[in-house]
């Protein structure tokens, strides 16, 4: 399990492989040490020109800025103990949006101002872990608890209490459709719209089934709380105002000109980049990108950020233990991390025992998300950030079994890839349309990076076999190709069955060794 660690990918970029990211990627895919971490690291060549200034990028975005600024509150997990946290965000007060403008300007953000917040003072005191350990608990800190309407052990007995209330509440709805006449319909339906009094502004969760998105709208967070952190995030590019991250790349030329772009629609930050302002403490949730698109994310200027990134082979077991620990309302969803909704701490991540990566990211430097890997992070102290996603040949399998979520009405899960991948590829477009992608990619890591139901199924099985089983007789055998399992004493003809059938011609060597350790000759 890789943690703390300054062994990763990391290659120096000039505007020529900038300009051919999409090539660029796609070679670092195959990287073994790529695919053991799910991301890797680029920074610019130092004979390499700076784009966009910050005067520039303030001049540009601060109207976008002031407008965006949200307040991000954290929810503690009703299981006590537990370090795992959601978040909810609400838009800023005019006030807090002003000051939290103003401190992202070129002469605030200068280099001895954001050196000196205590993130940076920690990190340079206490090395990485101890940083990471202070981030963490001003997240505690400030962490509250979930109202009681909200959680989920609520007893019959007050929900019998409350059915007088409901069944009044229905009945008193019924009387639009007795009105007699229009201006009386219209009289009612003023009335009750006037009563509902549900403020539009607040927002905890994508997740339009979940609980913790209808339900705590009457719960807003008060304007200029402390216990929230702020930040601006999703400020859109256009063709007439974009960043340039070198003097003659922008990644607007990536929106452009990769695969993605022929396919119908507008969708944020894929069709163009979106920029991210950070402020001290703030953070972005943990999530997988929509449809498993790579993600590129470049630190323009001001101070680091921080990456926790989980492989895509184990993100299966990171959602098995998020729908197991997590919020009421989020269980039932094969795309929890979609939902973009929990804040895991090291702590949580040790005790369930998933591999992790944490790397620094500092100004003129850029992260590479792999397809399918799940990230978190946050901010030392203000920045501005530039990302989006972006897809290669290598990502199509992904985007093709990528699990719908009917919890999030604008995901973009709902894209049509036929023309994409009849151009780019044709051998996998009858497999698409008849929804038999799986069975037909040649791509080991994309097999252990994937969750489908049979894959989900199969780590619960896992875990109630821990939690039920001696253990003697918790060991099992695993296929070397991909998350299937069996029992110790399987038949060597049903483990062989199953090789010939879904890896035929993939790591022969390797599947020969594991044969021959797994049955010695007797």
């Amino acid at each position: 399990m890789c943690e703390f660690t300054n062994e990763y990918p990391e290659f120096e970029v000039d505007e020529n492989d900038l300009i051919n990211f999409e090539e660029f990627c796609e070679t670092k895919y195959k990287d073994s040490a790529v695919q053991k971490l799910g991301f890797f690291k680029v920074r610019l060549h130092k004979d390499v020109k700076r784009g966009t200034t910050l005067r520039e990028l303030s001049n540009a975005f601060s109207d976008d800025v002031h407008e965006s600024v949200k307040e991000l509150s954290v929810f503690k997990n009703p299981a006590e103990g537990c370090g795992l946290y959601g978040y909810r965000s609400v838009k800023a007060s005019w006030h807090s949006s002003e000051c939290f403008s103003n401190s992202v300007t070129e002469r605030a953000l200068h280099e001895d101002t954001w050196k000196g917040s205590c993130c940076v003072k920690a990190l340079e005191d206490e090395g990485t872990e101890g940083f990471i350990e202070h981030f963490f608990s001003q997240i505690s800190d400030k962490a509250e608890a979930i109202p009681k309407h909200l959680r989920q052990d609520v007893d019959m007995k007050s929900i019998s209490n409350k059915i007088p209330t409901w069944r009044a509440a229905y009945a008193k709805r019924q009387k639009y459709e007795k009105g007699t006449s229009v201006l009386k319909k219209c009289s009612i339906l003023k009335q009750y719209t006037m009563a509902e009094n549900v403020p539009d502004n607040a927002v905890i969760c994508k997740c339009t089934s979940c609980s913790f998105t209808t339900m705590l709208k009457s719960v807003p967070v008060p304007a200029g709380s402390s216990s929230s952190f702020l930040y601006s995030s999703g400020i859109d590019e256009s063709s007439k105002k974009h960043v340039y991250m070198t003097e003659n790349f922008s990644m607007m030329m990536l929106c452009y000109k990769n695969i993605l772009s022929m396919l119908d629609g507008v969708y944020d930050g894929i069709s163009s980049p979106a920029l991210y302002v950070g402020g001290s403490h703030s953070f972005f949730p943990l999530h997988v990108e929509d449809m498993s698109l790579w993600s590129f994310n470049f630190l323009l200027h001001g101070a680091p950020k921080f990456w926790i990134v989980i492989p895509p082979h184990s993100v299966a077991k990171l959602t098995f233990a998020l729908t197991s620990h997590g919020f009421a309302g989020h269980a039932s969803c094969l795309n929890t991390l979609g939902h973009k909704f929990y804040i895991p701490t090291i702590s949580w991540l040790r005790e369930e025992s998933i591999p992790f990566s944490v790397v620094l990211q500092k100004e003129s430097e850029g992260i590479v998300v792999l397809p399918n890997a799940a990230h978190t992070g946050g901010n030392l102290a203000h920045n501005w950030a530039e990302a989006c996603n972006f897809a290669t040949k290598s990502w199509i399998p992904y985007g093709c079994v990528y699990p719908a979520c009917k919890c999030i009405a604008d995901s973009v899960h709902f894209m049509d890839l036929t023309p994409l991948i009849a151009v780019h590829a044709r051998q996998l477009l009858k497999a698409y349309i008849t929804r038999n992608v799986i069975r037909t990619v040649d791509d080991s890591y994309f097999h252990k990076s994937i969750v489908t139901p049979q894959i989900r199924s199969q780590t619960q099985d896992e875990a109630a076999l821990v939690a039920s089983t001696p253990k003697k007789s918790m060991e099992r055998l695993k296929c070397p190709m991909c998350p299937q399992n069996w029992a110790k004493d399987i038949p060597k003809r049903n483990v062989t069955n199953h090789l010939k059938k879904y890896h035929s011609g993939t790591q022969q060597a390797r599947i020969d060794r594991f044969l021959l350790d797994s049955f010695p000759k007797k």
